[in-house]
């Protein structure tokens, strides 16, 4: 089966987000309409997926237990970005101040209806991108914890991807790449292992 693919610089990226529910062995992935339970299995590290808000086509979400092995989700040929990764294909795409403008979709992002709005912002900054080298960063959202209750978060404004690094100064968080709606500015962060992201692969 063909993956359809852009090469970005020296590397190449699927053009769509993962969206799997077994392991390329065949053993299936952890499925769950709960988010409590979801979660629950992230406390246990074990691998789990669950729809954004329980509806296919807003994609799928993963917690960090499911990527952690590239050679068990990813198809054959290809990995998770390593955080070093998701840096370079940055620093090709102008640095971490633009970036976001050249990956981002053409369409699909919307301003965010609750989230507070950055104290100054740039027009020229806000909402689509360029979509340059046909990587189709699309604003999926994530499963985050807020206020100590999970909830999705993010749909048509923020866009998350996991990065296949555990953070230095804890082995429970795991580090992602992030763009949202008012910037251009793409970023590198840190996360819980057991939330839920959207996963990207790139050709090993």
């Amino acid at each position: 089966m063909s993956i359809p693919t852009a090469k970005i610089g020296n590397q190449i990226w699927m053009i769509a987000n993962l969206a799997v529910k077994t392991f390329r062995n065949g053993d299936a992935i952890p499925f769950f309409e709960n988010t409590g339970d979801f979660l629950k299995a992230g406390r246990h590290k074990e691998p789990a997926c669950i729809f954004y808000d329980n509806n296919p086509e807003k994609g799928m979400l993963y917690n960090w237990f499911a990527i952690n092995d590239s050679s068990r989700i990813c198809p054959k040929g290809f990995s998770i970005p390593s955080e070093s990764d998701w840096r370079e294909l940055f620093d090709f795409c102008g640095g971490e101040t633009i970036a976001a403008k050249h990956l981002k979709s053409t369409n699909g992002w919307v301003e965010p209806k609750n989230a507070p709005k950055p104290i100054e912002i740039v027009p020229s900054e806000i909402g689509n991108g360029l979509d340059t080298f046909n990587f189709n960063a699309k604003p999926m959202g994530a499963l985050l914890k807020t206020q100590l209750i999970a909830e999705f978060f993010g749909f048509g404004s923020d866009a998350y991807f996991w990065a296949s690094n555990t953070a230095d100064f804890y082995s429970g968080w795991g580090r992602i790449a992030y763009m949202y709606y008012f910037s251009n500015r793409v970023m590198i962060d840190t996360t819980e292992k057991r939330l839920g992201m959207p996963v990207r692969c790139i050709k090993t």
